[in-house]
C-alpha cells in the first residue's frame, strides 16, 4: 500500500546520517566499511541504517563493476516526496518521477550542462512558486470549508466520510479508507447534501 511505502520512506530520512548516507550514494557507490568512514559511524550502526534505507527501497546491493566478488550499495528508485501542511490541511504524497511518463525530457546536446542544470532548477523554482500560490488558496478554501460544515450537525460517520472525501476528492480512496463500499460512500455523501452546504451560495 501507498501509505506503508510513505511510512517507510519517512522512516528511512528522518535520521541525519540516512540522509548523509544517500547523498554520498548518489555520487558514487561504495562498501558499507567505505560508508561507515564517510559518515563517521561504526560498522554496527552503518549496517542498521543500509537495512533501513534497503528496507524502504531507497538503496541496493549489486555487484561491483571492478570486482564481481565484492557488493556495492547504490541508490534504487526516484521519488518525489511531499508533505503539505497548514492550518487547515496535511498532506503526504509520494510519487515515482517516472510513472506514467513518456520521460520526454532530452538534454540539449549544443549547451553545457551545467548551464542546462541552471536552467532547470529555475524553473522548478518558478514551479515551486506557483505551486505555493496555490497552496495559499487550498489553505483559505479549506477554511471555509471547515467553517461551513461546522454549521451543520453531523454524526461521526458522516464526518469522517466528508473529512475523508474532501482531503482526497476520490470516492473510491474515501472507501479505502473508511472500510466501506464506493457505492455507500456516495450515498453517505449525497444524503448530507454535501455539494450544497458547500457551495458558495450556502
Amino acid at each position: 500500500m501507498l501509505d506503508d511505502e510513505i511510512e517507510a520512506l519517512l522512516d528511512a530520512i528522518e535520521n541525519s546520517t540516512r540522509r548523509e548516507i544517500l547523498r554520498e550514494l548518489t555520487s558514487y557507490s561504495s562498501y558499507a566499511t567505505e560508508l561507515s568512514r564517510l559518515v563517521g559511524v561504526s560498522q554496527q550502526a552503518i549496517n542498521k541504517h543500509l537495512f533501513l534505507l534497503e528496507r524502504a527501497n531507497l538503496i541496493r546491493l549489486v555487484e561491483d563493476v571492478d570486482n564481481s566478488r565484492k557488493k556495492v550499495y547504490i541508490p534504487s528508485g526516484s521519488s518525489s516526496l511531499i508533505i503539505d501542511y497548514s492550518r487547515n490541511f496535511f498532506t503526504v504524497t509520494k510519487k515515482d518521477i517516472y510513472e506514467g511518463s513518456k520521460d520526454s525530457a532530452e538534454i540539449d546536446p549544443k549547451s553545457s550542462l551545467i548551464d542546462q542544470l541552471r536552467d532547470v532548477e529555475k524553473r522548478i523554482d518558478s514551479i515551486t512558486d506557483e505551486r505555493m500560490e496555490l497552496l495559499r488558496l487550498k489553505d483559505k478554501i479549506m477554511e471555509k470549508i471547515h467553517s461551513r460544515l461546522n454549521l451543520h450537525p453531523l454524526d461521526p460517520i458522516s464526518r469522517k466520510i466528508i473529512t475523508e472525501y474532501i482531503e482526497s476528492l476520490d470516492v473510491d480512496r474515501t472507501a479505502e479508507i473508511v472500510g466501506m463500499p464506493p457505492a455507500l460512500v456516495e450515498h453517505i455523501l449525497s444524503l448530507n447534501n454535501l455539494k450544497e452546504i458547500l457551495s458558495n451560495h450556502a
